[in-house]
């Protein structure tokens, strides 16, 4: 698969109001479907930076083993990366060098690998678990490879991919490459991902929002701003959030602004706010409800 092929393989993406593209939007750096039909990946993504140390063999082209690679690295949460760090941190120096990272990386990939076939019966030709990308190991621990990786900056690595995925999902919907989208896109955003049995309610609700007949636009800095408490963070908005939900507590807009700046600093504008509670105030009574705000929300853990 392609750079583009990957993310797309790991965001849940809707097609983009206002968009001409059958597929509708594209992530950044792709032609827009109705440009060259044989050229879909345009040379700026396919040189990415980041994504590009990911690819073991350096032609473009990723395959299902590095599929597993990055798709694990993106979900090990803060938990599983402190633990498994301090495995391999055989000398308890809190650093790991280039072998020990290596087998780290092993050891993760096989279990992902064991994972995947248990659940879908096939083989998932990963046969070489401990082939990791040159470009990789170069960025963490320099071109000798003589440097070593501390847990923050492990753990800074792993937030800066989910980032990224972040931008690259607003770049899907920001059609006009403005910085700006739609609160109806905003709000295909956020129930993409949710389970099946849910979608239709959602998608429902979502299509109600105004799309580019209203001024309304919800920037970049406010979607990301927003992810980093919704999809990723230390998980303490969600914590109070469900403490205050459990308590039989009622979460109304302005508490779900106040919850955000307190627990991550985050200040959420009105529009990101009425978005949200358009599509999850199932009862129409000004309260969300938890449950399906976060089952519907793609996570990066």
């Amino acid at each position: 698969m392609t750079l583009s092929d990957l993310v797309r393989s790991l965001l849940p993406l809707h097609p983009a109001v206002g968009s001409r593209d059958t597929r509708a939007g594209k992530l950044h750096g792709e032609t827009d479907g109705m440009e060259e039909r044989g050229k879909k990946v345009s040379r700026e993504i396919i040189t990415s930076d980041l994504f590009r140390l990911f690819d073991t063999d350096g032609n473009g082209i990723f395959d299902f083993a590095e599929y597993l690679f990055f798709n694990t690295l993106l979900n090990t949460d803060k938990q599983s990366s402190l633990s498994v760090f301090q495995k391999y941190d055989a000398d308890g120096s809190g650093e790991l060098d280039v072998d020990e990272f290596t087998m780290m990386m092993k050891e993760m990939r096989t279990q992902v690998k064991h994972a995947t076939g248990l659940r879908t019966g096939l083989d998932t030709g990963m046969s070489n678990v401990d082939n990791i990308a040159d470009g990789l190991l170069d960025y963490l621990f320099g071109p000798n490879r003589n440097k070593k990786l501390t847990l923050k900056q492990f753990q800074a690595f792993l937030r800066t991919l989910r980032n990224e995925m972040d931008a690259l999902e607003f770049d899907h919907y920001d059609v006009n490459k403005d910085g700006l989208i739609t609160m109806r896109d905003f709000g295909y955003s956020l129930v993409s991902g949710c389970k099946v049995d849910h979608l239709q309610r959602f998608m429902d609700e979502v299509k109600r929002l105004p799309g580019y007949e209203s001024k309304v636009r919800i920037n970049r800095a406010e979607f990301l701003a927003f992810a980093r408490i919704s999809k990723h963070g230390d998980g303490s908005f969600q914590r109070e959030m469900k403490s205050i939900s459990d308590s039989g507590g009622v979460i109304t807009r302005q508490k779900f602004k106040d919850i955000a700046r307190r627990t991550a600093g985050v200040k959420l504008s009105d529009d990101i706010v009425h978005v949200i509670f358009h599509v999850f105030d199932v009862d129409n009574d000004d309260s969300l409800s938890y449950d399906e705000f976060f089952n519907a929300i793609k996570k990066w853990t």
